[in-house]
């Protein structure tokens, strides 16, 4: 996250199962835990004691009142799984607009 970027709006990008659409979302509510989440940083190296499945994190932006956006990094464990505090923060933020995009690019 760049020093003294404030984020005033969360959009969260939901591919469909087959990847022809996707939703997105633009999410309110208070910010500060997951902006804290975001902070962890990753872990690397140590003992890897890994199970064996992937984890795909969904597209994520901030956008300051500037307009700016950063697509944000979820922090992950040493055996690159997705940290849960990222998810459990998104989970307790509220959908207030959804769109559809379609793979060509348009809007539904």
């Amino acid at each position: 996250m760049p020093d003294g970027f404030i984020p005033v709006d969360a959009v969260r990008c939901v591919p469909d199962t087959k990847g022809a659409v996707v939703s997105e979302e633009r999410l309110s509510g208070d910010y500060a835990p997951l902006l804290k989440a975001l902070a962890i940083p990753s872990e690397r190296g140590g003992e890897m004691n890994c199970l064996d499945y992937a984890d795909t994190p969904l597209e994520l932006w901030l956008i300051n009142a500037q307009g700016q956006a950063i697509n944000v990094t979820w922090p992950t464990d040493n055996c690159e799984h997705l940290m849960p505090a990222t998810a459990t923060a998104l989970e307790a933020l509220s959908v207030r607009e959804s769109k559809l995009i379609t793979a060509t690019g348009g809007a539904s």
